[in-house]
């Protein structure tokens, strides 16, 4: 494929999925998004695609964007690039931080440290395949504190009547 369709595929991407993208959510979901829009892309170029050409692909991008928000008066279009920007910055941070601790050198291969990318209040489960696991007992000895623990109305000793005592905290 062309880097020139690689650019219009990305470009479409991005306004594909800039309606569902967490823009009012915290940093790490927005990167945790971001890092999921760069692995998708990921998966359909080939190895002589660069992350260096990437990045010079979503900076053209970006310095589109914002020519055209220059030229735009309607606040609702320039909304609309505005969220495309901040995508686009997300998925560059994405990248550089692949980059920063070695897991993309050269080749847009991203797979290989997507999960290390998180930000510090962000909690990430190494073990997920375990949760995927269903012939895996769940017995108490083998819960963490901060798991949670399915209890039952009978477990609980309360009734709806007492319910009415209850406070919203």
């Amino acid at each position: 494929m062309s880097r020139s369709m690689y650019t219009k595929n990305l470009i479409s991407l991005i306004e594909k999925h800039e309606h569902s993208y967490p823009h009012n959510r915290p940093t790490g979901t927005r990167r945790g998004y971001a890092g999921g829009l760069l692995g998708f892309f990921a998966l359909f170029v080939d190895d002589s695609y660069t992350a260096e050409e990437f990045k010079e692909t979503i900076r053209g991008y970006v310095a589109t964007l914002r020519q055209e928000i220059t030229l735009v008066e309607s606040d609702e279009v320039i909304a609309k690039l505005s969220s495309r920007e901040v995508i686009c910055y997300d998925i560059l941070f994405v990248l550089s931080e692949l980059e920063l601790i070695g897991t993309v050198t050269g080749k847009l291969n991203v797979f290989n440290g997507m999960d290390s990318v998180v930000d510090k209040n962000v909690c990430v489960n190494e073990n997920v395949g375990v949760i995927m696991n269903k012939t895996v007992d769940v017995t108490e000895e083998s819960m963490d504190a901060d798991e949670f623990v399915n209890v039952t109305e009978s477990d609980a000793g309360v009734s709806e009547a007492d319910s009415t005592e209850w406070e919203i905290v």
